[in-house]
């Protein structure tokens, strides 16, 4: 994914997180584990894998500029665009349930249980925030108050 970026300073934000984590002694906690991840793939049609990195693989040009438009939605914070960027293409179609919706609601009975214990930051892709089944709105109709963080303000 990231020999899709024209950039030369890439980042994964992930490791990013969990090395504040680690340098500020903070535990890392998870709302499923990688086998579960990789599980939701391994769980696809044998030929839409295949599909799907073929296509990646050979139409590099398309998929540089769906990442350029999710990069540029999610600079701006509009994450009923992304999620909709997202949503569009053919295998999200085919498995969005499996990969967001399902998900995102597992994620919140275990997000209420960490909150409610101490104060706790979580990192979800951004694909999993917008929307009417998105975690900011599950967790606003669970009763809690979720705003965007702005590090300029």
């Amino acid at each position: 994914v990231l020999t899709l970026l024209d950039c030369t300073a890439q980042k994964q934000y992930e490791t990013e997180l969990a090395m504040y984590a680690r340098q500020e002694n903070k535990p890392l906690l998870h709302l499923e584990t990688i086998e579960f991840q990789t599980g939701i793939f391994d769980s696809w049609d044998r030929s839409d894998q295949i599909q799907m990195v073929n296509e990646l693989i050979l139409e590099k040009e398309k998929n540089q500029q769906l990442m350029r438009r999710l990069v540029a939605c999610y600079r701006l914070q509009d994450l009923d665009a992304l999620l909709q960027l997202t949503c569009e293409q053919p295998e999200y179609q085919k498995y969005n349930q499996a990969l967001l919706g399902d998900r995102n609601n597992n994620w919140i009975p275990l997000m209420t249980d960490m909150m409610t214990q101490q104060r706790v930051f979580f990192g979800v892709g951004a694909a999993h925030l917008g929307g009417k089944n998105g975690v900011i709105a599950l967790l606003r109709e669970a009763g809690f108050n979720v705003e965007a963080y702005n590090p300029a303000e």
